[in-house]
């Protein structure tokens, strides 16, 4: 296993605390994911030190927060704040929230959910470790701390979080026994879903659809673990948990699909999940368009465009189910117009998991259009036309059909040689949509200068006419503008007033 490389604004905190005598480790994910090499996004720091010995400690470089109740008091850096919470054991909880007090740091260890994250380190040359944590971790083998039944009634989200992180992040195996654990709290209903009704009082304990939405977004948004996000939604899909959060991706398990296709829908979507792959245009407007929500979800670019695109590949050919049609032997199912139903779907799903408009739409044009992404043999004009539709929208649109593509195949070549294809007409539709007027959707005549023109008042035909220049522009983006009057006057006389 790897060292432990602690940055220099958490080991400053960790030596003013052992300084003034107490105990300071930092601890859990940040630990696990040093020693596996996986890069670290958050250190958290745990101390014996109380929230009221850490301000003193600390006099005049803190700050309050809503953590603060259960012992985190928020440290100012010269680099981040971080987060200081002292060691604390549950007295009771309900499922969602947990009654804590003060303790030792074994007790701390032993409160928490996975024994990969019951781990340590004191900065120095001693790591503290549940009984199992170092070699679980050593061996990437995923189990609960202690009873998997008493750690998932104390927060039914652990279920979500054992694959997440266990399989998804770090392609752990996962110790039967526990698999089979948070399978029968499904079965159970002890691990559901808030319905948003009056059931919701009779299952106080039932977990909210953005804890679920936010575990699901960090899951894809992993860049390089596609394998390891196919193997935790096939986790998810056993257990019962895509039930719970998708049902409707869930229903695709078997749906047998035609000659194009050696996969049901479901091992379909799952592949297509795992062939996502980003492109620097996609990344590219994902930092400029997405920033409150990389900040919400502590993403950087490339993770959240890997989340969106792979959100969309969950949901692309959901509306499969309820349009197979069967045709024939020799070809099999058909499915036609899938994606309009795929759309509704994905309106409610986008709705059920509170997602930003933003990103709602995205996901929802996304869908809608992923059948229709132009093809080699397309002329100009029709990629011009279906750039004008889906606008800022087509560089995600590309990496949604390669993934799309790609995913009918294991063989590297094959997919790579898929890909290739979509990328290419890709540069096809960037050639053909070279114009400003294409690209900016700007156009050289307005809504005013058309009522000046033809003494009209605001109507209906206004955007009539705005259409007819669209049309001219698509037809011929470099069209004069003094023939684009022209053509619009003709169209003018022969539309009438």
């Amino acid at each position: 296993m790897n060292d432990i490389n602690i940055p220099a604004h958490i080991q400053k905190i960790m030596s003013r605390l052992q300084s003034a005598e107490f105990q300071a480790v930092v601890v859990g994910g940040c630990v696990r994911d040093s020693l596996l090499d996986i890069p670290v996004k958050d250190w958290d720091v745990a101390t014996s030190a109380t929230p009221d010995e850490v301000k003193k400690v600390f006099a005049g470089k803190t700050a309050s927060n809503n953590g603060e109740a259960h012992g985190t008091i928020l440290v100012l850096t010269d680099v981040e704040p971080v987060e200081v919470t002292t060691f604390r054991k549950d007295v009771s909880t309900d499922g969602r929230h947990a009654v804590v007090e003060f303790s030792g740091i074994t007790e701390d260890l032993e409160r928490r959910d996975l024994t990969i994250n019951a781990v340590a380190f004191d900065g120095r040359d001693f790591i503290y470790a549940n009984e199992f944590g170092l070699a679980d971790i050593e061996n990437r083998m995923i189990r609960f701390v202690g009873s998997a039944e008493q750690r998932l009634t104390e927060d039914t989200l652990r279920a979500f979080r054992f694959g997440r992180i266990g399989i998804a992040k770090i392609g752990g195996q996962p110790v039967r026994g526990d698999v089979e654990a948070i399978r029968d709290l499904v079965a159970e209903k002890i691990i559901r879903i808030a319905a948003g009704n009056e059931n919701d009082y009779v299952f106080p304990n039932a977990l909210s659809w953005e804890r679920v939405r936010d575990e699901f977004f960090k899951m894809l948004s992993y860049p390089n673990n596609g394998r390891e996000i196919e193997k935790a939604l096939k986790f998810f899909s056993y257990t019962g948990l895509l039930d719970l959060a998708l049902p409707e991706v869930s229903a695709l398990t078997g749906i047998e699909q035609n000659i194009h296709h050696t996969q049901d829908v479901f091992e379909h979507t799952l592949s297509a999940v795992r062939e996502t792959y980003i492109t620097q245009p996609t990344l590219d407007y994902v930092a400029k368009n997405f920033k409150s929500e990389m900040d919400f979800y502590h993403m950087s670019d490339g993770e959240f465009a890997f989340a969106l695109v792979r959100f969309v590949m969950l949901l692309h050919d959901t509306g499969k189910n309820g349009t197979q049609e069967w045709v024939s032997l020799e070809y099999g199912f058909s499915f036609l117009k899938h994606e309009v139903l795929s759309t509704e779907l994905a309106i409610n799903i986008c709705r059920r998991f509170k997602l930003s408009d933003a990103v709602s739409k995205l996901v929802v044009t996304c869908v809608r259009e992923h059948m229709a992404v132009p093809e080699k043999d397309w002329t100009d004009r029709a990629m011009r036309h279906w750039f004008r539709r889906v606008g800022e929208y087509a560089p995600i649109l590309f990496d949604v059909r390669a993934a799309d593509r790609s995913s009918k195949y294991t063989d590297i070549f094959a997919v790579a040689t898929e890909r290739g294809y979509v990328y290419d007409v890709s540069d096809l539709v960037d050639k053909a949509c070279a114009f400003d007027t294409i690209q900016k959707k700007s156009l050289p005549i307005n809504g005013d200068q058309i009522m000046d023109r033809y003494g009209l008042k605001p109507s209906k035909k206004i955007g009539q006419l705005l259409n007819a220049v669209e049309e001219m522009i698509i037809n011929d983006p470099l069209v004069d503008i003094g023939v684009l009057w022209e053509q619009l006057d003709e169209v003018y006389n022969y539309q009438g007033e």
